[in-house]
């Protein structure tokens, strides 16, 4: 399985690299990541979905996994920051945020569809949309100040974060299009497959960008907050989507890339929820760098048992 990985880290490593000589700004990887997010990666699922006939029952055992040990993940991280480690209210939603969330949409879409195909598209991509429903959601529910019950915020941030995501319309344009058998337009369809040809590369080599021009700051003082959230992302997250994966019945190298979507490294959309919102950024940021070096090993070991 290592020669399938090493890619992956060497394009990483490569983006990093490029980052540190200082060829690209901050500037310059964020218009590289909006291509991606709003051009990109939109394109990919909306071709990749179109084609294929989507086997409902396995989407909606993917949701239910991930749905579950997305809030898992994300109350104990809550309760463990907020009862044990005494954090202040707004840090403790942004740890146990950081913990919780996967990097599914750029390394998780590549390593899962790399590995199984459209069927490893299915897996990463509703690992992505259990996201924003469980996550983003009730990480800003329980940020927010405004009046009203809890149920009354997360509805209205529910809609807000799916208003917001620009992969849900490229998904729900891709879904309809296998669901009604709509054929895409071959001019339309080759547009979409040179952009979408251009988006593995391209995704690895912005996590790498990332990891050289965000701001860490010295990792061994944040190193308590930092282990917590490594921890939680690549060891107890994966677990609990093990035990998931396993008891509806999944095995074999589908059951290793469901429970590799645990194993990603800390997504950069932590690092932009508690930027917004809340605290400890720069602790968020040295977990992005520590998780994504240490995911490989941990990737290697659940693809290779």
């Amino acid at each position: 399985m290592t020669q399938h990985l090493a890619p992956f880290l060497l394009l990483i490593i490569l983006g990093l690299a490029v980052g540190r000589l200082k060829i690209f700004t901050q500037e310059g990887l964020g218009q590289l990541t909006v291509f991606l997010l709003y051009v990109g990666l939109p394109a990919m699922f909306v071709l990749r979905l179109s084609s294929i006939e989507l086997p409902l029952l396995r989407c909606l055992a993917y949701l239910a996994i991930f749905g579950l040990s997305h809030f898992i993940v994300l109350m104990l991280g809550w309760l463990w920051h907020t009862r044990v480690v005494r954090l202040t209210p707004v840090e403790s939603v942004s740890m146990a945020a950081a913990g919780a969330w996967p990097n599914s949409g750029f390394i998780g879409v590549v390593v899962a569809t790399a590995l199984l195909g459209d069927e490893g598209l299915f897996i990463a991509l509703s690992c992505v949309i259990m996201e924003v429903v469980v996550l983003a959601t009730t990480m800003i529910g329980l940020k927010s100040q405004v009046k009203g019950s809890m149920a009354t915020r997360l509805v209205k941030n529910l809609g807000r974060a799916l208003s917001i995501n620009p992969y849900l319309p490229a998904i729900a344009i891709g879904v309809a299009a296998s669901a009604f058998a709509l054929p895409i337009p071959s001019i339309l369809a080759k547009t979409m497959g040179y952009l979408s040809d251009t988006v593995m590369g391209l995704a690895l080599f912005s996590v790498g960008l990332g990891l050289a021009l965000r701001p860490v700051g010295r990792v061994s003082q944040a190193a308590p907050a930092v282990l917590s959230m490594v921890v939680a992302k690549l060891a107890i997250h994966p677990a609990i989507i093990a035990v998931l994966a396993w008891a509806f019945g999944f095995e074999g190298l589908e059951f290793k890339v469901i429970v590799a979507m645990g194993a990603m490294p800390v997504a950069v959309n932590a690092f932009i929820f508690v930027s917004r919102y809340g605290k400890g950024d720069h602790r968020v940021s040295a977990a992005i760098l520590v998780s994504t070096l240490l995911s490989f090993v941990t990737l290697g070991l659940i693809m290779g048992f």
